[in-house]
């Protein structure tokens, strides 16, 4: 599987509207170290905080990786720390 975890390998592309699934190993990773770090059940944890940054309305319908980042972190709350980690160890903040 092509899909990069890291922004370094990111390469603007115009297939799959412009790489959204080639490209969401990044977030996928991020995803991951944060429910790891986080613990516990992931609906409680990282997949609340998720889900909560899908819903918020400070993410736009052309927001970046950069934007979601932000958004999760301030969803995070208690676990912003460990968010913002998981986002700077992709290379996304």
């Amino acid at each position: 599987d092509p899909q990069p975890d890291h922004m370094s390998h990111y390469r603007p592309v115009d297939d799959d509207n412009g790489g959204v699934h080639l490209y969401s190993g990044i977030p996928n990773r991020a995803f991951y170290l944060a429910a790891v770090g986080i613990g516990g059940k992931t609906s409680e944890g990282a997949g609340r905080i998720w889900y909560d940054a899908m819903r918020s309305p400070k993410l736009s319908v052309d927001a970046t990786f950069a934007d979601f980042a932000q958004v999760t972190v301030a969803e995070a709350k208690v676990h912003a720390d460990v968010v913002r980690k998981s986002w700077q160890t992709v290379g996304v903040l």
